[in-house]
């Protein structure tokens, strides 16, 4: 029975104790994204699904652990994977109306591009000087966060207020002092994110 005060556990409750450790958040994504990389590596079309791409590319984005001596805490992979999704998005808008999680990813993926711009930025203000690659790169995820940002913002106005995320911020690069602004202390680009 439900709701009683009794001890007793319904089936589910049943079922879901005694596979915790199958039914966690956590491995129930790694478990999805495995299928996911698995239907995408037996697919023998030459254009793959871009929707199927993204999804996993965000997976991998959002379950890859952070490296920490790294600008913002992000490794290599997660970097190309951020941008991958959003440049996804960028050259396929209609992406964002399909079912599932697609435009959260979408949403999240951009707000952490934001937070690596931020912890990229507070190196500069940090005094030291970017290298070649540095500012390429900062160039790239800039150029391409506001034009992701752009788009959901677009996006984010035709749905339903239930459906919305939150909006995504203006990068503030200007007025910070180091090691100020990096979307903690709501003075940075990802301050309300």
């Amino acid at each position: 029975p439900m709701g009683g005060g009794g001890s007793g556990l319904t089936p589910t409750s049943q079922a879901v104790m005694a596979n915790q450790n199958e039914l966690c958040s956590r491995n129930m994504v790694l478990s999805a994204f495995t299928l996911l990389q698995q239907h995408e590596a037996s697919s023998s079309s030459v254009n793959k699904n871009h929707g199927h791409h993204m999804i996993v590319s965000a997976m991998d984005a959002f379950l890859e652990g952070g490296d920490e001596e790294e600008a913002g805490g992000f490794t290599d992979s997660q970097i190309q994977s951020l941008l991958s999704v959003c440049n996804t998005a960028i050259e396929h808008p209609l992406l964002l109306y399909q079912g599932g999680p697609t435009y959260h990813m979408v949403s999240n993926a951009a707000i952490l591009l934001c937070h690596l711009l931020n912890g990229m930025h507070a190196n500069r203000g940090a005094g030291d000087a970017p290298g070649e690659m540095e500012a390429a790169l900062f160039d790239e995820v800039f150029d391409t966060f506001i034009a992701v940002r752009k788009l959901l913002n677009i996006h984010r106005r035709k749905l339903p207020v239930r459906l919305r995320c939150h909006g995504i911020p203006r990068p503030n690069f200007h007025g910070t002092a180091p090691g100020t602004g990096t979307g903690e202390d709501g003075g940075g680009g990802a301050g309300g994110a």
